[in-house]
């Protein structure tokens, strides 16, 4: 699938996101959308303007972190550090199967959330949540990858 994103179409998905975000923080049932902001990350060979792509991703990552009152960048470092050492160095032996995309997103909830949890001093968030966000999501990016 081809994207053609403008700086418009930008600013209107990160607006979105940051409304998504908001009302995220006030229902914490709804899944903060963090690994499908990666598929989406892991997937930006297939667009045409990268850098906007990109710069879209990562102000999502930003806003969410802003919002959250957590440390800014660490998301977005931990999307480049998942992707050059996980994606490109352990699995490339691997084929693209739909259970790896399970993996990649059920990962990066286990890592942020542990990064968290050592940074703040804090427990692990429960499984079942990590687990709900992760299904909801791959959900999204199945509906998504289909279009």
């Amino acid at each position: 699938m081809r994207l053609r994103l403008t700086y418009t179409h930008c600013t209107l998905y990160v607006l979105g996101f940051y409304l998504y975000s908001n009302l995220q923080a006030l229902y914490p049932i709804y899944p903060p959308l963090l690994s499908l902001l990666f598929m989406l990350y892991k997937n930006r060979g297939e667009v045409r303007l990268q850098d906007r792509y990109i710069l879209c991703i990562f102000a999502c990552l930003l806003l969410f972190e802003a919002i959250n009152q957590e440390p800014l960048g660490v998301l977005i470092l931990l999307f480049i550090l998942y992707e050059k050492i996980v994606l490109q160095f352990v699995l490339r032996t691997f084929e693209e199967h739909i259970l790896w995309e399970v993996f990649h997103m059920v990962a990066v909830y286990v890592l942020y959330t542990l990064l968290l949890a050592t940074l703040h001093d804090t427990p692990l968030a429960p499984w079942d949540r990590l687990l709900t966000y992760s299904a909801l999501e791959f959900i999204l990016w199945r509906a998504y990858a289909r279009a």
